[in-house]
């Protein structure tokens, strides 16, 4: 009996190493923004990092961990 797979030829729906790193680094870098903005930066009243800035570090974070992140030794990909 053939396995079956997802669309992007995984044996299983849940999320490649590269995938899962890049999300938990996004959201990682959303809560120290927070941190900071909110316990650190406003009660000394520093400049906040603004939600454009913020998600600018979060998409470039993102993108760096993914890219660094190797393929897990089951997990291929597709030409």
């Amino acid at each position: 009996m053939a396995q079956s797979a997802t669309a992007g030829g995984q044996s299983t729906g849940l999320p490649v190493r590269k995938v899962l790193a890049g999300g938990v680094s996004g959201a990682i870098t959303t809560i120290v923004v927070f941190v900071l903005n909110n316990y650190v930066l406003e009660p000394h009243g520093a400049k906040l990092i603004t939600g454009d800035i913020g998600a600018a570090i979060t998409t470039v974070l993102s993108f760096v961990v993914s890219y660094f992140i190797p393929p897990g030794p089951n997990e291929s990909v597709i030409p």
